[in-house]
């Protein structure tokens, strides 16, 4: 027996906007290990770029965790906005 989870459907305002809807998303995060201490700067500027995560949010979680190679989450945004993001996203290392 198939077993399928349906899809949530959209929620929309009273006007007709959509307040939920459908969308592709992907997860943005750091293996604290892998992030190069010479690149870090430009890391953390892009990852600001794509979703507002504000560097100094995220260097201190990075030092502290860099030893373990912990994975460190750090945001969802649209399939859409990495796709537009994807020539300065694969120059920078650390992304997964």
């Amino acid at each position: 027996m198939d077993y399928r989870i349906p899809s949530r459907g959209n929620i929309y305002s009273r006007d007709g906007r959509a307040l939920v809807a459908q969308a592709d998303a992907v997860a943005i995060g750091l293996d604290t290990a892998a992030v190069d201490l010479n690149q870090e700067d430009a890391l953390l500027g892009e990852i600001y770029r794509l979703t507002g995560v504000h560097p100094e949010t995220l260097s201190g979680m990075i030092e502290a965790w860099r030893p373990y190679g912990y994975y460190l989450p750090v945001a969802d945004i649209s399939a859409e906005a990495l796709a537009h993001a994807r020539p300065s996203w694969r120059a920078t290392l650390g992304f997964y």
